[in-house]
């Protein structure tokens, strides 16, 4: 998988649209079904202090989820956007405090990657997948436990040097292991040890 890193982090007036600031949200961002764990987050974010908004970027899928959802954002100051695209979502994943993903059904998500390269602090459910894309350069919370999922928000809303350091590590990860160049050369090592394997059976 290649991905075409390298776009600017741009400054359209859709955040503005919405009344929100940069580093003043924290950031959901895909589709909304129960093994993607947007329930989980609201609750975690129902019992978080902060002046900064909960945004949701995506599109429920089931009525009935979708209705649990919207009732445990009620207390929150929750922001649904429904689905977003291109530019806007590039703006998105820029201007977040945090971009949080709680999904546990994955392989290589690319939410994940588009924001690592946006240099965007990331928290995510400790599943292998994850662990496998991003190592340690993003912060985990274990994916049943909303506890931990709000101490580790908590931590890094409080924190803007954290925030920055783990964006910094996250986008140096992906440009490094998921550029185009970088997946021709490893698939060109596959094909070179394919082929060896050929000639000696």
């Amino acid at each position: 998988m290649g991905i075409a890193f390298g776009k600017p982090k741009v400054d359209l007036d859709a955040i503005r649209k919405w009344n929100l600031r940069p580093d003043g949200y924290v950031l959901y961002a895909g589709r909304i079904v129960p093994e993607k764990r947007l329930h989980l987050l609201l609750e975690a974010w129902g019992g978080i202090d902060t002046d900064r908004v909960l945004v949701v970027a995506g599109q429920f899928s089931e009525a009935a989820y979708e209705r649990t959802c919207r009732r445990r954002a009620a207390a929150g100051n929750v922001l649904f956007l429904g689905p977003q695209y291109g530019d806007v979502l590039t703006e998105l994943y820029s201007n977040a405090s945090v971009l949080v993903h709680p999904s546990v059904l994955e392989g290589m998500s690319l939410v994940l990657l588009e924001a690592a390269d946006l240099a965007c602090c990331i928290l995510a459910a400790d599943i292998p997948a994850n662990r496998g894309t991003l190592g340690d350069s993003i912060l985990y919370f274990n994916m049943d436990k909303a506890s931990q999922l709000q101490e580790q928000l908590c931590r890094s809303l409080s924190s803007k040097a954290l925030r920055s350091e783990f964006g910094k590590q996250a986008r140096q990860l992906v440009r490094r292991q998921f550029s185009w160049s970088a997946s021709a050369e490893r698939m060109e090592r596959i094909y070179r040890k394919v082929l060896k394997l050929g000639r000696n059976t």
